[in-house]
This record gives C-alpha cells, structure tokens and sequence, in this order.
C-alpha cells in the first residue's frame, strides 16, 4: 500500500498515545464504538474507489488498541455531514490522507481549513 505509510501511522499512533489516560479518564475501547464515543483517530481524506482505510489503518489501528471514526461509508445521507463533525471535534488526532487516486479537493479545502482551528493534532499524508 502505497497510499498510507507505515511511518505516517507510527506518528499518529504516537501522537495518542503520548497523552496519559489518567483515573478520572474513560477507558479507551479496543474497538470501533459509535459516533456518540470519543474517537482516538478520525479517518479523513481521499474517499471512494480508496481502500487505505479498510487496507491499511483500521487493521493497524485495531491492532493498537485505538478507536476510530471512518466516515467512509456505502450510501451516502446529509445527515453523516454533523455526525461527521462531532467525531472531528472528538477525536484526538485528525488523520487525512490525500492520495492519487482521487482528486480529493473537498478533502485539501477541509484540511487547510482544519489547519486554522484549535485542535491537538492533525497530520496528513500524501504518497511518494
């Protein structure tokens, strides 16, 4: 997989796990949980026909023991737009890759403007 590198998911799985979860802290789920739960990990970026979600980060990330959002669904509602926005505003990383496969212009517009906002940490990726 040439669309998410194994290093670009070490720096993100760092990234979480360097803040304690301390006694008054929830504890973090092994699995993915419903949009309701904070997320560890919000999978944004390049959408359909990628697979670097299904692929690539969600066996790594299960694998860590760190929850997702991946709002890359099959069928499509308005509705998904706030649900998509409350696990942005949840998680603790923001995840964006950005890869040839797609042009993704949504996705490079959201990214800067995600970049101005508050947020402990957003990282994206574009293959070499």
């Amino acid at each position: 997989m040439s669309s998410l590198t194994f290093a670009c998911l070490c720096i993100c799985v760092f990234r979480v796990t360097e803040t304690p979860v301390t006694a008054t802290s929830p504890s973090r789920p092994k699995r993915w949980v419903d949009v309701s739960s904070k997320h560890d990990v919000f999978l944004g970026g390049s959408c359909n026909p990628t697979t670097w979600r299904c692929d690539t980060a969600i066996p790594y990330l299960q694998k860590c023991g760190l929850t997702y959002y991946n709002p890359q669904v099959d069928h499509w509602y308005p509705e998904l737009i706030e649900i998509e926005e409350q696990a942005k505003t949840a998680a603790t990383v923001l995840l964006f890759v950005v890869d040839k496969e797609t042009r993704a212009l949504s996705s490079m517009v959201e990214i800067g403007y995600l970049t101005g906002r508050p947020h402990p940490s957003l990282d994206y990726a574009t293959p070499t």
